[in-house]
């Protein structure tokens, strides 16, 4: 992941989608859980933000991460 990102930081987006498309399928995710931390009040107001705090959503995510991990180190 810390290749992917720093290739995306240079512009080399297909580079980055190479290394690790997984970090590009969470980026979202990663980014609406930090939008909930900085802001208490739009983690309030948004129901997709709220949506992205549930217990069961966070354990899939890090289920499907795991699995994720798994199958690119073994393939």
């Amino acid at each position: 992941m810390q290749r992917a990102v720093h290739e995306l930081l240079h512009g080399n987006i297909k580079e980055a989608w190479t290394l690790n498309p997984g970090f590009f399928l969470l980026s979202p995710y990663l980014c609406l859980l930090l939008l909930g931390q900085i802001s208490p009040t739009l983690m309030n107001n948004n129901s997709i933000i709220r949506f992205c705090y549930r217990n069961n959503v966070i354990l899939t995510i890090l289920a499907l991460t795991i699995a994720w991990g798994v199958v690119r180190n073994v393939m």
